[in-house]
């Protein structure tokens, strides 16, 4: 079990990881609020602009000499998505002042400059900075662009907008390219607000400290004056009434192949864990049925893989077919998932599947920043986590376990795309 430590502020779940095993501290802050397509692309830009300047690091230059002060410490800032939920991450790294020999309070100087990210961001006159403002969204409308530009995410981003029709979980965490254009100086501003007074917040230390200090710190730097108590929306599972298959053409090298199924999982469904090993048993590995299968037994695909939303209760299969073997593919997957469903596959790739599944979750405890987020999901969802428990779920899980979740799972989509033109 991970030993975490709750301090209960007024206006702040803090949660800290007192451990010896890294060299380095880690303090991050989670920004949570609904996933709406209306702020997405503002809160993408705003969590570049956060951690770029501040109203008293007022150039890069600035900020990286501090940075640098702090020995080479690391700022950064992320959006993603859990369940409905869009997630603004700022945090930084930094050594741990117990292994310098130096008086330097390390600690304490990066806890101060977290607040002066977080509560001081460069706004004059109710704008923030014009020139960085412009250089966000043009770096965020570049790495869209890019995105667009690349056969196999433009299929994936197609596809999950066929699949998620009107459900916000089809945006990306990043935000939408249409949208950076009509995002100023100003209206960041009301984006920051409504971070700071609107969103469920969140703060996560993990590394060899002492609680007391950190406490007292937290209570001198981090109080806010508001914190919402915004629940996890989560997906609704629906039936599917009929799959929906589309296919798009352009000038491509390989044809690209996603298919979507729906599971009536959620965080705390007793299938949970058997749905952790369904996907690692069908693609989540190169050891899985479908890259032996697929990719190396009959060379149908130059690449395959499943992966999961396990907390929505998604699993994709996405794979970069030979154009002239596409429907060929298609039935191989089909019939794959069959055989998941009667058990006809060899008891040796479960157990392999289980034990690439532990490895995988052992190696997590080796990264601060997926220690952070386990921790978060956890704390959002009100459970704890105890690792050798879990270990103990997955080696549990048999032939009839995968046999019953995987007929759990309804295809929703198949989207396709591939060379030629469209014929009406």
């Amino acid at each position: 079990m991970i030993t975490t430590e709750h301090i209960q502020l007024a206006s702040n779940d803090i949660y800290v990881i007192p451990t010896k095993k890294f060299k380095t501290t880690t303090i991050v802050f989670k920004f949570v609020a609904p996933l709406d397509s209306n702020t997405i692309t503002s809160r993408s830009i705003l969590s570049k602009l956060m951690t770029r300047v501040t109203n008293k690091y007022r150039t890069d230059k600035e900020m990286n000499n501090v940075l640098a002060e702090l020995y080479g410490a690391h700022l950064y800032s992320y959006v993603n998505k859990q369940a409905n939920n869009h997630i603004m991450t700022i945090g930084i790294e930094i050594v741990n002042e117990k292994y310098l020999q130096s008086e330097t309070p390390i600690l304490e100087q990066a806890i101060q400059l977290l607040h002066e990210v977080i509560f001081n961001p460069y706004i004059i006159e109710d704008e923030f900075n014009e020139k960085f403002t412009n250089q966000e969204k043009s770096l965020l409308k570049k790495k869209l662009t890019a995105m667009e530009d690349n056969k196999s995410q433009r299929a994936y981003l197609q596809f999950m907008n066929h699949m998620f029709e009107e459900e916000p979980y089809k945006y990306l965490a990043a935000g939408r390219l249409e949208d950076i254009d009509d995002i100023n100086a100003t209206s960041l501003v009301d984006t920051y607000h409504d971070l700071i007074h609107q969103n469920a917040i969140s703060t996560y230390i993990i590394g060899n400290v002492e609680l007391n200090n950190i406490k007292e710190l937290c209570e001198q730097y981090f109080s806010f004056k508001h914190n919402s108590n915004l629940e996890i929306e989560t997906s609704t599972f629906k039936e599917i009434e009929h799959v929906k298959e589309i296919v798009d053409y352009t000038e491509i090298d390989q044809a690209k192949l996603n298919m979507g199924y729906r599971f009536p999982i959620t965080f705390h469904s007793k299938e949970y864990y058997s749905f952790l090993v369904l996907n690692m048993l069908l693609g989540g590995d190169a050891s899985s049925i479908l890259f032996s299968e697929v990719r190396e037994k009959q060379s149908l695909a130059y690449s395959i893989h499943s992966q999961i939303d396990p907390r929505n209760g998604f699993l994709y299969i996405v794979g970069g077919i030979s154009k002239d073997k596409v429907q060929v593919a298609k039935e191989t997957i089909l019939n794959i998932y069959q055989d998941l469903k009667e058990g006809n596959f060899e008891e040796s790739k479960l157990q392999l599947a289980k034990k690439v599944l532990v490895s995988n979750g052992r190696e997590m405890f080796d990264k601060q920043r997926q220690m952070i987020d386990l921790l978060h999901t956890h704390a959002r969802y009100h459970s704890s986590y105890d690792h050798e428990e879990w270990i103990k779920e997955v080696e549990a899980i048999t032939v009839e376990d995968i046999k019953n979740i995987a007929h759990l799972g309804q295809l929703d989509t198949i989207y396709i795309l591939t060379e030629g033109e469209k014929h009406e």
